[in-house]
């Protein structure tokens, strides 16, 4: 097996202990919500950024009666380890970043923290906020050295999608999970030896686009319909073709965080 589908996910267990260390030792752990932020500007202001959304339902049974009942899984886990400090994580993290998608996302965080929560605007405003709150100086070196070991992976995985016959759960924890690895220069290592094991096609396959809410917590139960070499699963916003219980935005088939997701995670 190519893929060990039990690494990628471990993998966000492992982002608890080097956050925690990182957070005793340097303070510069930094909450990311959304694919489209500019990771290398977080490694320019010299931090550490970590996908900060709950992935599973375990933690339910630990919140107050009622806590994110009208809430969709995500923000309701994400919610919940966040009051009841579960979750090392959002605890190790000085601020939030999140994409100006949803805003129901940055409302419950904001009600429920005093640490910054920054909508994210453009390059200039995220390098000031992020200086200023944790009194770093922005280094153009590191950022385009991180950008380049970015762009490397970025390519590895466009390769992977388009020109191998991974499935669709393989190539989701390749995109989705490898972010847990906050080392840019061993999650290039990683991709770089990856693909040296992945026999390659010589022409472009015909990709089947499957679009979903936040799949970080669901994307098992989404895979198990759709798991092929052919089909890729990619989030989106709206009209997708799934999504959760009292989400904000339209979606076609309702998948939740499943009873198997309780043992997932802290």
């Amino acid at each position: 097996m190519i893929i060990d589908k039990d690494f990628l996910p471990d993998l966000r267990r492992n982002a608890y202990i080097e956050c925690t260390e990182n957070y005793l030792a340097h303070d510069n752990v930094v909450g990311i919500f959304g694919d489209e932020l500019p990771e290398e500007i977080f490694y320019g202001c010299g931090l550490i950024p970590v996908p900060l959304e709950g992935v599973d339902s375990h933690i339910f049974r630990f919140g107050k009666q009622d806590e994110g009942k009208d809430l969709c899984d995500v923000i309701k886990s994400t919610l919940i380890y966040l009051t009841t400090q579960k979750c090392p994580i959002l605890y190790s993290c000085k601020t939030y970043v999140i994409e100006n998608k949803c805003p129901l996302l940055y409302n419950t965080l904001k009600e429920n923290t005093e640490k910054p929560v920054i909508i994210y605007e453009n390059e200039k405003q995220l390098k000031q906020a992020l200086c200023k709150i944790y009194n770093t100086q922005y280094s153009e070196n590191k950022t385009q050295k991180a950008k380049n070991d970015l762009d490397c992976i970025k390519n590895i995985l466009t390769e992977i999608e388009l020109y191998s016959d991974l499935n669709t759960e393989e190539v989701f924890l390749l995109t989705f999970y490898s972010k847990y690895m906050t080392d840019l220069s061993m999650r290039k290592k990683y991709f770089k030896s990856l693909k040296q094991k992945i026999n390659f096609r010589n022409e472009k396959k015909k990709i089947q686009k499957i679009s979903a809410l936040c799949p970080r917590g669901n994307y098992k139960s989404v895979c198990s319909e759709i798991n092929s070499n052919s089909a890729r699963l990619y989030r989106s916003w709206d009209n997708s073709d799934y999504g959760y219980a009292n989400c904000i935005f339209n979606f076609k088939n309702e998948k939740n965080y499943e009873e198997e997701n309780k043992s997932a995670s802290f």
